[in-house]
């Protein structure tokens, strides 16, 4: 495992080395100096060396640069404003580059990982440099003029910063990047090969004094010089191609600086991908590139990198908000957002609509502006609280609003506000209204033919009776027989009457501990003491594991009776009759429950009523009203319970799951007197429950 490269850090602010120390914690292995005696006594051992100094502190940061000036080989990144006298001294002393005082991580990493790879650079140019100097044969690898690297200008590092001041134009930023190396080197060609949003080919963006040929090269992520450079990512040369052992690999680079009309070709990475590469021409003064000049170009490859980096990262934040903006403009919730400090960020017109303002009038200003109960909904938020959703309404609006409020946490636990989701429910509520009044018109509606139905028969017989009987006064049998008439067809009505008080005010139920065999032996004896069928066969089976509840004993006992007389009658002939009337534990939800079951072989439920068998009035039976089944659906439903009808050919099962632990809002229904005398529909008792 190779050691870190060693970085020196001269500052005498300990948070400064702190942050500092850790962003370069995985890129080099930082040595802190806090005086200039001991960055000299650094810099003697470790020469050359990577520097980053802090130059804010008046006589000791002049001192640090003269050590510019007397450690030629050791590279100086400045920290601090690049509008500062010190920055403006380090910039003609030959710095590396100017870094703000609070830089972003990923741009101290890479901007430090380039400046090691420049120092790098510089050793191996130096080793080969000697080595040609040991063997006279070999052809020398730099120019003549580079004996002694001299010390190179930051002005295309100042030019390539002016470039990074606006970085929204991907297009603009790559022609201010060619632009400002151009001036900077005094090229005559120069151009950026580059990925439009890292996908696809490699295409040239931006150039000067390019070739035909150039602006219509296109190279694939496949092709050769591509992987080429993604492999050896170091800089391409025409001096150092006589120096390449491969005769294929020097016609490859040799085409691929033809085809550019280049002399230099230096690749750019980021984030271990190559971004794409940069190349130049021949100086407008002829003059050949020298040492410095080809480790300028590795350098500001680097910098270029980081800048497009940069930008590609700026233009996918932009459309990613823009995408997010639209999404939540779109949302049929309203959406609001508050900073920390409880000011509303943003909102979108969904809630401004609901909330009854334009956005301009709540955004920047306090939560209250949006309504005294979002204002409280957002700062419970805020302060921690866990909001559950709320319903209020707001008069000044008419509506109806459904509200849920959650903190905005990052991982660490550090909150960036809080955000209510607002869900218009007026609509809803209308529609919901305007059902169960269909519901209940319905209902009367057939209340109504059912009454007449049933009342109908015995004031038929009375009235029949009645007009005879002035014909027939004088025949006592025609008295008794008038007298037995009357006394049935009187109690029929007195039975409907009976039934449909039952069904508008049901008895108050009352909690205590439910025995399931006592409930199915108290249910066979009301359920025979209704219908007469000889010759049944009814089968109790009441298994051990069967559970105890806390319920209503005589209203589950009555629930089963209706079923039993219901299996009771699905024959005409009694004597195949088969009933099963069963207790038992079931499983439903991952709780525990105590499951009733009636279980007849007859021949099932028509298709044509087994929708509304559970209706009011939805009987079948010549004589009723079809109240038994919206009973038993009542009872199970005030137990917190469900109930589960099968039928088919061969017989009908109709099960009861009441669980054995019911929510406490059930638990009141059970103990609490029913709620006025109006029946309401089923399905608003499905609603209710």
């Amino acid at each position: 495992m190779n050691p870190l490269p060693i970085t020196l850090l001269f500052t005498r602010v300990p948070e400064l080395a702190e942050r500092i120390g850790g962003a370069l914690s995985t890129t080099a292995r930082v040595l802190r100096a806090d005086s200039v005696e001991v960055l000299e006594r650094l810099l003697g051992r470790h020469d050359p060396a990577l520097v980053l100094a802090d130059l804010r502190d008046g006589e000791r940061g002049l001192a640090v640069l003269e050590l510019m000036h007397r450690w030629p080989a050791s590279l100086f990144i400045v920290l601090g404003d690049h509008r500062s006298e010190p920055a403006r001294q380090a910039r003609e002393a030959g710095g590396f580059a100017i870094a703000p005082l609070d830089p972003e991580i990923g741009y101290l990493q890479q901007l430090v990982e380039r400046a090691l790879e420049t120092l790098s650079l510089r050793g191996e140019l130096e080793r080969f440099r000697s080595q040609a100097a040991v063997d006279r044969s070999a052809p020398s690898l730099l120019p003549s003029d580079a004996a002694a690297p001299p010390r190179r200008s930051a002005a295309p590092l100042w030019h390539l910063s002016l470039a990074m001041r606006n970085i929204e134009d991907l297009d603009a930023l790559f022609t201010r990047i060619v632009e400002g190396i151009s001036a900077a080197m005094l090229l005559s060609r120069v151009g950026v090969f580059a990925r439009v949003r890292e996908v696809g080919a490699y295409r040239l963006v931006a150039g000067a004094g390019c070739l035909d040929e150039t602006r219509t090269a296109i190279y694939e992520p496949g092709d050769w010089l591509v992987v080429w450079m993604s492999r050896q990512a170091h800089l391409i040369s025409r001096s150092l191609l006589a120096h390449l052992h491969h005769p294929e690999e020097i016609r490859q680079l040799t085409r691929a600086l033809d085809i550019m009309g280049a002399e230099a070709i230096a690749p750019f990475f980021a984030r271990g991908r190559l971004y794409g590469w940069l190349f130049v021409g021949r100086r407008a003064t002829g003059a050949p590139f020298t040492y410095a000049d080809l480790e300028e170009l590795s350098v500001l490859a680097g910098h270029v990198a980081i800048i497009i980096d940069n930008a590609h990262l700026y233009d996918e934040a932009v459309r990613q908000r823009a995408l997010a903006e639209t999404l939540l403009r779109s949302l049929p919730t309203g959406v609001v957002a508050a900073g920390p400090d409880g000011t509303i960020q943003w909102c979108n017109e969904e809630a401004a609509r609901i909330l009854g303002q334009p956005p301009d009038r709540l955004i920047g200003r306090p939560a209250e502006a949006a309504g005294v109960r979002l204002a409280d909904s957002l700062r419970r938020a805020l302060a921690g609280e866990e909001v559950a959703g709320a319903e209020w309404g707001e008069p000044s609006a008419a509506h109806r609003v459904f509200v849920t409020t959650r903190r905005l946490a990052a991982d660490s636990g550090a909150g960036h506000g809080a955000v209510a989701l607002l869900e218009d429910r007026t609509a809803a509520l209308r529609m919901v209204q305007r059902v169960e009044e269909a519901e209940r018109a319905a209902f009367w509606s057939d209340l109504a033919a059912a009454m007449s139905h049933e009342i109908r028969n015995p004031l038929t017989a009375i009235k029949t009776f009645a007009q005879l009987l002035p014909e027939r006064q004088a025949d006592p049998d025609f008295h008794q027989q008038f007298r037995r008439v009357v006394e049935e067809e009187i109690g029929r009505l007195e039975q409907i009457v009976a039934a449909i008080h039952a069904f508008a005010h049901p008895p108050q139920r009352h909690l205590g501990p439910v025995d399931p065999t006592q409930v199915l032996h108290a249910a066979l004896a009301r359920a025979r003491a209704r219908v007469q069928a000889p010759g049944a066969h009814i089968e109790l089976c009441a298994a051990p594991d069967a559970p105890s509840i806390e319920g209503d004993a005589d209203a589950l006992a009555e629930a089963l009776a209706h079923l039993i007389v219901n299996a009771l009658e699905s024959v005409p002939e009694p004597a195949r009759l088969h009933v099963v009337v069963a207790a038992g534990r079931a499983s439903h939800g991952g709780a525990d429950h105590l499951m009733l079951m009636v279980r007849d072989n007859g021949p099932g439920i028509a298709d044509s009523v087994r929708d509304r068998i559970f209706s009011p009035f939805g009987t079948t039976k010549a004589r009723g009203l079809g109240l038994g089944l919206p009973i038993v659906r009542r009872i199970v439903l005030d137990h917190a319970g469900r109930l589960q009808v099968d039928s088919c050919e061969q017989g009908t099962r109709v099960t009861m799951l009441i669980p054995v632990s019911p929510p406490p809002e059930a638990r009141c229904s059970l103990v609490n007197p029913a709620n006025g005398a109006t029946p309401q529909s089923p399905a608003a008792e499905d609603r209710q429950a």
